[in-house]
């Protein structure tokens, strides 16, 4: 490998980095006098604290903590009265008598305990919403109220109880719990809008019949998304016969009164709250608010216009408060609220809109006792309109909302909001106490500078290094300089003849920035290019010294196929030799030549990967020849002990029941064969990247997918791993593909797959991909070279879907090697990494992985979407995407060699 380019152009890069670094420092010098965390002596590197409170703070649980509360428990501990199996003596006569000696029991009646089932919607694990509907089942349980609770996605009828005292989580079915809690008085706190079918507003979905085994039923709904929609509610409750609310303090004295009767009263609506209704703004547009960049046509000023009349100006400066954390958190919001908007023991001269002195300059006040009861309920809607909000729901802010906001604050207010924070944070502590509010901020050890953890933050989606937390709370303005750059470049520009005495110093910060940018460009243009392509140069260049030889025996026949294909992707020298006298070694081995430690190394991580880790002994021997490896293949590997890569996912085992464990997907065995790969370049609407067109010819029978990967499959794989559910887009799930899944997440779906299978499940090749599409065809489509009609889902195939969303798996016919949906629906991701062209691409249909500059940061997708045109939809068409996005039209199914 020539050494030389490498060390020019690491020459080159720290000569255009020496100003970043000089400039870093004397930025350091600066920060190191400015203290705003509190650091506390641990063994670990990093802490995440908690926020504590002293006893003199204000009560920060102010939702449904009145005295309309502590009515409603006490109405709801009312005892339920049922026979029991004692005569009541003097009855039974007065009966018997009256029935002309006819003996006629008549038993007493004993009270009982009435119990509540809860019901409750969560979008996120922290939705805001949610944890404010726990913040009233908190309440009413401290008051002995037996509630059990439990919390939903989109569909009650799968239902994971709020939180397990060992941290695992169990799913129920509402059938299980209608068999064995049928006595319970249902309780439902959700959207209102999830009850019907999001395309026919008048047709109950199919689960909706399920909630009459429940004779008391109350729904609390908080809010609606328009006016119609709340007017519609109200008929559509009548006719489903049950008790709708709005989901205020105000109501649950209404909610106790109707729950308490025995026998129980009919159904009845409960008067609209038509403060609860979202802003125009999110018509049809919630969930689009959630993406990195904002819907098209809307501008953000009139989102804050229509965000300050729903809110209210307290309300919005709370949004804007809870912005400057990345992640909106319940406990955050009700914290801020208490400390922003605090009991008045004062009223200003203000009007009722400008009462937030907290953020204004002084003004004269008059002494007025505070009415703590309208206190205490405009904190309550302040809160339950703030956590209707979709980013509150979700637990996520998008940076370009947090910008918009926070650059809207006055001078005045961002500097006592800068002072408001730092309060809080000189509060952390690691002893206990009080309750923490749990903040994952990053605290380096006692011994580090201060402003190291601020130079650290790059990561824009990440708690723990946000730039725009650490700028406001060193009291940055977000603008250009000060977001940029460190505040004290902006402090050295003052509007006096100081200004010459600055000028040096000005003149260095500009030419620093210059060449950082020259430096940054120049990276981006060669570095990251030029430094992974030497690197991959320089291995292959050692690779190619070395002589692999490879014995086995009969029975390890694929696995020492497998890694010799590896190997000489990797420029080894392979030689493949059976050797029946391996059947009884316990282990792997590796022999090694002097010198060749460290491409054994290598050649070990090839064959613990292919073998799930099984152990291997890497040797060295100095009777072996110069630049000479001998790989030993054992008889036997251990199963299920996980992959041996940096992608890892743990899996803690819970206490599934057995219809909790993974569905095998249904499979179709390929037979071997060979076709033509790719496009020819006289093909109309084909592009380079599908050419040249080569034969591949598969050898070995292997196992693919009927279906592409299902909602119902993949999120019994996020449940047990803990991962969060992909959006469905409203579209359903169970039998429909999964989506908003990237590379990442689908990998890890069949790794886990494996380990709870002990069968080696994995993404196809790309090769295999379109082997399998074809079917034996080398037309455009495997049924001929027209779209026709009702052949797939696409923007143009004639189906019921088209353009509109997913269709369920299965929907069209089958290929002819019976697989389904190889054309539309979802596109598919593949092994392959990405190459611009097929030349060099193997012929024998492994993956075509980092060999030949493949960008594996980028990997190939196939089979076009519902949303794209019928020619995105051919056998060969290929495009690429980066590893880490997902979207709502990538999926992918698996296979499974035999």
């Amino acid at each position: 490998m020539p050494t030389k380019p490498v060390v020019l152009a690491s020459a080159k890069a720290a000569w255009l980095s020496l100003p970043s670094v000089l400039l870093l420092l004397w930025m350091g010098w600066r920060y190191r006098r400015r203290r705003v965390m509190r650091t506390h002596a641990t063994d670990d590197e990093y802490k995440i604290l908690g926020l504590q409170f002293n006893n003199t703070a204000p009560n920060i649980s102010a939702a449904f903590t009145g005295p309309d509360i502590a009515r409603a428990a006490q109405q709801l501990l009312r005892p339920k009265w049922l026979a029991s199996s004692r005569l009541h003596i003097a009855d039974t006569v007065t009966a018997s008598a009256q029935a002309f000696g006819l003996f006629t029991p008549v038993y007493q009646q004993r009270p009982i305990q009435p119990e509540y089932l809860v019901l409750v919607q969560s979008l996120h694990s922290q939705d805001q919403l949610a944890d404010l509907a726990e913040t009233l089942i908190a309440a009413l349980s401290t008051r002995q109220v037996r509630i059990s609770s439990y919390r939903f996605r989109d569909d009650p009828r799968l239902l994971i109880p709020w939180r397990l005292a060992d941290g695992a989580t169990a799913a129920h079915s509402l059938s299980e719990l209608a068999l064995h809690q049928a006595t319970a008085r249902l309780i439902i706190i959700s959207d209102w809008g999830i009850l019907f079918h999001p395309y026919q507003h008048d047709r109950p979905r199919a689960w909706v019949g399920e909630l009459d085994t429940w004779l008391q039923r109350v729904w609390l709904s908080p809010g609606y998304d328009t006016p119609q929609a709340a007017q519609l509610a109200q008929t559509q409750a009548q006719d489903l016969n049950l008790h709708l609310l709005p989901l205020t303090a105000a109501h649950i004295p209404q909610l106790a009164e109707w729950l308490s009767q025995d026998p129980p009263l009919p159904a009845a609506t409960g008067q609209t709250d038509d403060g609860f209704i979202l802003p125009p703004i999110f018509s049809d547009t919630a969930e689009s608010w959630l993406e990195w960049r904002p819907p098209h046509g809307i501008r953000l000023n009139d989102l804050s216009t229509q965000l300050r009349a729903y809110l209210g100006a307290e309300g919005f400066l709370l949004l804007q408060a809870s912005a400057v954390f990345p992640k909106p958190l319940w406990a955050l919001v009700q914290l801020l609220d208490s400390q922003l908007l605090p009991s008045q023991q004062a009223v200003p001269k203000q009007s009722a809109s400008r009462r937030m002195f907290w953020l204004k300059k002084p003004s004269p006040t008059v002494a007025t006792p505070p009415n703590l009861t309208q206190q205490r309920l405009a904190r309550e809607q302040r809160l339950l309109r703030l956590s209707r909000l979709p980013w509150l729901r979700h637990a996520y802010t998008p940076d370009y909302l947090r910008l918009h906001w926070l650059k809207a604050l006055s001078r005045h207010q961002r500097h006592s909001l800068s002072q408001l924070w730092r309060g809080l944070l000189s509060q952390l502590q690691a002893s206990s106490g009080n309750k923490p509010i749990d903040l994952p901020i990053a605290m380096p050890k006692h011994s580090r500078l201060q402003w190291q953890h601020w130079l650290n933050a790059q990561s824009p989606h990440s708690s723990l290094n946000d730039p725009i937390f650490a700028n406001i709370v060193l009291g940055g303005k977000l603008g250009l300089l000060d977001f940029r750059v460190p505040m004290a470049i902006a402090k050295l520009l003052p509007d006096t003849v100081q200004w010459l005495d600055v000028r040096p110093a000005v003149i260095a910060i500009l030419l620093t920035i210059a060449s950082t940018v020259c430096f940054n460009w120049a990276w981006q243009e060669t570095g990251l290019q030029l430094v992974p392509q030497l690197y991959r140069q320089w291995q292959a260049q050692e690779n190619a010294r070395w002589q692999v030889q490879l014995a086995y025996p009969a029975a390890r026949a694929a696995l020492a196929d497998s890694l010799a294909s590896q190997l000489q992707a990797e420029k080894f020298t392979t030689s493949l030799t059976v050797n029946p006298r391996l059947n009884s070694q316990q282990h792997s081995r590796i022999h090694y030549a002097l010198g060749g430690e460290t491409a054994a190394q290598r050649v070990a991580e090839h064959l613990a990967w292919l073998s799930y880790n099984a152990p291997v002994d890497v040797i060295a021997s100095p009777d072996l020849a110069a630049h000479q490896l001998q790989v030993e293949l054992s008889q036997s590997y251990q199963p299920n002990t996980g992959f041996n890569d940096v992608l890892r996912y743990g899996y803690k085992k819970t206490s599934l029941k057995t219809d909790s464990l993974p569905l095998e997907p249904d499979m179709v065995v390929i037979k071997p064969g060979s076709f033509m790969m790719g496009s020819k370049v006289t093909e109309a609407d084909s592009f380079d990247y599908e050419s040249p067109q080569h034969k591949v010819t598969i050898t070995y029978p292997f196992a693919i997918a009927k279906y592409e990967v299902t909602f119902a499959e993949y999120d019994r794989f996020a449940l047990a791993t803990g991962r969060t559910l992909p959006n469905d887009k409203g579209w359903g799930r169970k039998n429909r593909p999964v989506i908003n899944v990237s590379f990442d997440d689908a990998i890890a779906y069949t790794r886990w797959l494996s380990a709870q299978t002990g069968k080696n499940y994995r993404l196809p090749s790309e090769a295999e991909w379109e082997y399998v599409a074809r079917a034996g065809s080398q037309t455009a489509y495997w049924w001929g070279d027209k779209v026709g009609s009702n052949h797939a889902v696409c923007d143009g195939c004639g189906s019921q879907w088209d353009n509109k969303q997913t269709a369920p798996v299965g929907a069209f016919k089958a290929n002819r090697f019976g697989v389904y949906d190889t054309a539309g629906n979802v596109w598919e991701w593949t092994q392959d990494c990405w190459h611009d062209s097929y030349n060099n691409a193997p012929n024998n249909g492994s993956a075509w992985l980092a060999a030949n500059d493949g960008e594996c940061n980028r990997r190939v997708v196939r089979g076009g979407s519902w949303e794209d045109y019928p020619q995105y939809l051919w056998s060969a068409k290929r495009i690429w995407y980066y590893t880490d996005v997902a979207f709502n039209f990538f999926g992918f199914r698996v296979a499974r060699a035999l």
